[in-house]
């Protein structure tokens, strides 16, 4: 194992882990989003915000044609 001072993180902290941090950041992030309005209106910004985030990640990514990317799939 090499010593300490020249581990690098991302090798040493196996990708669930990174994955699990990732949630807890993402988690914190969208409470200090939600945190930044008032009291009274934090209900209304959580729903919306629910609604958006589903949109987003219910997306499908379908490859484009020219094969270099990804772009969504939709329906006209």
């Amino acid at each position: 194992m090499p010593k300490l001072e020249y581990l690098n993180l991302p090798e040493v902290i196996d990708r669930q882990a990174r994955e699990k941090l990732g949630i807890i950041l993402a988690t914190e992030t969208i409470n200090r989003m939600i945190d930044l309005f008032p009291p009274h209106e934090r209900g209304q910004v959580r729903t919306m915000l629910t609604g958006t985030l589903k949109g987003i990640v219910g997306q499908r990514l379908v490859q484009t044609n020219d094969g270099e990317g990804r772009a969504t799939a939709w329906r006209p």
